[in-house]
């Protein structure tokens, strides 16, 4: 799919922030913006979770730690975004 989900508050201009791509290849952008924590990540298809409860259509299949920062530590991230069938 080539949707993307927003998370947080995008400006119209696009910053150069690195891609974090984690183990399952899904592509990820974070950054801090106006003290608020920005998140992009591409949508999948609807996939069943683990307990088969829910569908999954973002992931970052466990935590990450990202390129953004706070007090000079980076901030680790775990995104589960899913459907109720």
């Amino acid at each position: 799919m080539s949707f993307k989900a927003f998370i947080g508050v995008f400006s119209f201009v696009r910053e150069k922030i690195p891609w974090i791509t984690g183990a399952n290849n899904m592509a990820m952008q974070v950054a801090i913006r106006d003290n608020k924590l920005c998140i992009e990540i591409d949508l999948e298809e609807p996939k069943p979770s683990a307990s088969g409860k829910t569908l999954v259509v973002a992931s970052t299949r466990g935590n990450v730690t990202t390129e953004a920062q706070i007090n000079g530590k980076p901030v680790v991230l775990g995104l589960n975004a899913y459907i109720k069938p």
